[in-house]
């Protein structure tokens, strides 16, 4: 597994309400162009889909690369995606497909209206849940973490999943770990930002990796 990089913890501030997380009570979902139907929630003044994107074509009808072998996936500099393990299952599961950032940073990706979250967008959820928000957006028990923390009650609606990831050399890991949800936010010519929560802990974390690892990607609301 190649370096994650410098981790830089997300700017914690005091939560504003504790009666505004809430799920907006006027949209409840939106479709992407395959038909896949997502739940939203209203977290702040952020609209968030409730649920890991899993299209496998861009909002145009173009379809998105769909790579199954390790040798093709590494180093590969051009928008792909990929299930985890190659497992089909995933299409019809809440875990989504796993993307690389090159996927992540075209701006075709969501729904029409919808985008790829930039690393202020997370920095700014991360300030409005507060201390230990990572817990708001993920549940507890063991239905799909393999461990929790006290801290895990999803009353955010979010219901962030330990989708694991495809790494840059095409090998897959830890479902049930740990998640990570692109940015659409790059460091360089090679690296961007990507968040990341893990199972023992209710800390929401942006690293910096490899473009061409594969994650996790949720919409916001434009």
């Amino acid at each position: 597994m190649k370096s994650l990089g410098i981790v830089i913890l997300l700017t914690v501030l005091p939560v504003l309400s504790n009666n505004i997380l809430a799920h907006n009570p006027n949209e409840k979902s939106v479709s992407d162009i395959d038909g896949n139907v997502y739940s939203i929630v209203k977290i702040g003044d952020q609209m968030w889909m409730g649920e890991d994107l899993r299209t496998t074509h861009f909002n145009d009808g173009s379809p998105i690369l769909h790579v199954v072998s390790a040798s093709k996936w590494e180093d590969l500099n051009k928008p792909a995606y990929s299930w985890y393990k190659n497992d089909e299952e995933f299409k019809n599961s809440n875990y989504g497909a796993l993307y690389n950032w090159y996927t992540a940073a075209d701006d075709r990706l969501c729904p029409v209206g919808w985008r790829v979250p930039n690393s202020s967008d997370w920095d700014k959820l991360s300030s409005y849940l507060g201390v230990g928000g990572g817990g708001k957006l993920k549940e507890s028990g063991l239905k799909h973490w393999l461990s929790t923390s006290v801290g895990d009650t999803n009353e955010t609606g979010f219901t962030a999943l330990p989708g694991g990831s495809r790494q840059a050399d095409g090998s897959f890991e830890a479902m049930g770990d740990w998640g990570n949800w692109w940015s659409s936010s790059e460091t360089s010519k090679t690296n961007a930002m990507y968040v990341f929560l893990f199972r023992a802990s209710t800390t929401l974390g942006i690293f910096d990796t490899v473009k061409d690892v594969g994650f996790s990607v949720r919409c916001i609301k434009e």
